[in-house]
C-alpha cells in the first residue's frame, strides 16, 4: 500500500501539492481529535459534579493538561486529572497535582493512602505532582490511540480513569472533614 500511495503522490505536482496540503493539516487534524477528549472529559465531569481548571489546548506542548477539583480539594490545594509529557502526546501520567505548587498539601494527606489503594501502578511526588503515575495503559496517543478516540474504542478507558480518581477525591475529602469535638 505504501508504495501506491507513493506512486500517487509522485505522479504530477498536483498530486504531490494535495498531499503537502494535508500533510501541512497534521496539527490541526490532532487538535480536532484532543477536542473529542475535550468534550468526553467535559461530559464526564459534568456526571460526577467536578469543577474543571484546564482542559488540553491541543497545541503541541508538553505539559497539556486536563484537571478537575472539588472544593474539598481546592481548599486542599489539589485537582486532580491527566498530563502529557510531551509535545507528541506521548508519557501521559495521572494523578492530584498542586493547584499553587508554591503551597503544598498537608503531609499526612488521605489522597497518597487512597491512590495507593485504588490503582496498581507505582506513584511518586515532585514540585508539580503531589501524588502521580504514569498512565501505563494508555502512555503514548500515538496514530493507534488516535484512531481508537474517533471510533470510541479509547472512550471507556479514560472514563474509568476519571471515575476512579474522581472517587478518590471523595473518599480524600471525606477524611479532610473534621468532626467537631463533643465535650
Amino acid at each position: 500500500m505504501n508504495k501506491e500511495i507513493i506512486k500517487a503522490v509522485t505522479k504530477s505536482g498536483e498530486t504531490y501539492l494535495a498531499y503537502a496540503s494535508l500533510r501541512n493539516e497534521h496539527w490541526n487534524i490532532r487538535k480536532a481529535i484532543i477536542d473529542i477528549v475535550n468534550k468526553q472529559l467535559e461530559t464526564t465531569g459534568k456526571e460526577l459534579g467536578l469543577k474543571m481548571l484546564e482542559e488540553f489546548a491541543g497545541q503541541s506542548k508538553a505539559g497539556d493538561n486536563y484537571f478537575y477539583t472539588t472544593p474539598a480539594m481546592e481548599a486542599q490545594n489539589l485537582r486532580f486529572g491527566l498530563r502529557c509529557g510531551d509535545s507528541e502526546y506521548r508519557n501521559f501520567a495521572f494523578g492530584f497535582a498542586y493547584i499553587d505548587s508554591n503551597l503544598k498539601s498537608t503531609l499526612h494527606s488521605p489522597v497518597i493512602a487512597l491512590v495507593k489503594e485504588a490503582f496498581a501502578e507505582q506513584f511518586h511526588s515532585n514540585e508539580f505532582w503531589h501524588t502521580y503515575a504514569l498512565w501505563n495503559h494508555r502512555p503514548n496517543w500515538n496514530d493507534e490511540t488516535m484512531a481508537a478516540i474517533i471510533s470510541g474504542e479509547f472512550a471507556p478507558d479514560l472514563d474509568a480513569l476519571i471515575r476512579k480518581l474522581a472517587k478518590v477525591a471523595v473518599e480524600a475529602s471525606r477524611a479532610y472533614t473534621v468532626t467537631p469535638l463533643h465535650i
